[in-house]
């Protein structure tokens, strides 16, 4: 049983990075790539304050309504996952059990890989959004020497067992 319980509080640590992940990226694209579209040169943009990720995904989202329309399909996975993580972190040994049995450890692997897999495909998605609008700065790479791409580790993002 004790691998089966590794297996799982590792299961757990790569759902809440996945999550931690998305939250970053969805904060970042909330607050760049869609509040500030109609920017057209880097002096368009207002810089983002340093606890810009604070705000919850919930708030985000609502944030993200306002500047355009989203599809019902979109909004529900991002409010599913938003449930599954609060259950995950903060529910869990309350609406299912604290696991002791091989059987309860095996059902937390589930639901966390599922978890950590849905929480790096929406991050994937996302940053390749955030990719596409940076490239439309080209002072990025002539002031700053930064060519917007996605990064190698980002491409090959995958969270889940054997990763």
């Amino acid at each position: 049983m004790e691998s089966t319980e590794s297996e799982s509080h590792a299961a757990v640590g790569r759902a809440v990075i996945a999550c931690q992940v998305l939250e970053t990226v969805f904060a970042l694209c909330v607050r760049l790539q869609f509040e500030q579209s109609s920017a057209k040169a880097l002096n368009d943009i207002t810089p983002l304050e340093k606890n810009f990720s604070k705000p919850p995904m919930k708030v985000l989202l609502t944030r993200l309504k306002k500047c355009m329309d989203i599809s019902a399909d979109f909004e529900s996975r991002v409010s599913d996952l938003i449930e599954r993580r609060h259950k995950l972190i903060h529910r869990w040994g309350i609406e299912e059990v604290f696991p002791e049995s091989e059987e309860q450890f095996r059902k937390l692997t589930a639901f966390a890989t599922a978890l950590a897999d849905e929480a790096a495909a929406m991050a994937m998605f996302l940053l390749s959004g955030l990719v596409e609008w940076a490239n439309r700065f080209p002072e990025l790479a002539q002031e700053h020497g930064w060519n917007p791409s996605l990064p190698e580790h980002f491409r090959s993002l995958r969270v889940g067992e054997g990763s």
